[in-house]
């Protein structure tokens, strides 16, 4: 007897499944290699990620067309990586010396705690953004889903 066993998920629902999954094994493995090598896995890895997020952000910079290297190509590298990632949320201000993005929903935020965010996950990857775009140009994360804020923030400021 032959047996035919076929699911169909939509684009939408596999896509946002793949990003929990990828999400939650980055993290799992992080968290089993600081409990085996100690804490400093965190700097390896956020230096790692800040790393790739240079590179990726180099990529964006041409693929988008963006030549101006202010706030507000930060903002915007950030929020197509973010449109990638499943996170969601807006930009409320925006000029060339800053600007910020709140995010009102991050499928990471579910699998995530702080720490992680903080030192291996969001804040490396907008420090990699501006590392890339102009060595003036800094980021602040004063707000983080994970930490139990209402949402998370992002500022970028181009210092003179």
């Amino acid at each position: 007897m032959e047996y035919k066993i076929e699911y169909t998920i939509n684009s939408e629902e596999r896509a946002k499944r793949l990003r929990k999954s990828g999400s939650t094994r980055l993290f799992e493995f992080t968290r089993a290699l600081a409990n085996k090598f100690g804490p400093e896995v965190y700097a390896v890895l956020g230096e790692t990620n800040k790393k790739l997020a240079i590179r990726s952000t180099q990529n964006v910079l041409k693929e988008l067309n963006i030549e101006e290297r202010d706030a507000i190509s930060a903002v915007r590298v950030l929020s197509y990586l973010h449109a990638f990632s499943g996170t969601s949320g807006e930009v409320v201000e925006a000029t060339p010396t800053r600007a910020v993005r709140i995010e009102r929903s991050c499928p990471a935020s579910e699998c995530w705690d702080y720490e992680y965010c903080y030192k291996v996950g969001s804040l490396p990857v907008a420090e990699g953004i501006c590392a890339a775009i102009n060595p003036k140009l800094t980021v602040s994360h004063p707000k983080y889903i994970t930490r139990g804020d209402d949402c998370c923030e992002f500022v970028f400021e181009l210092k003179e």
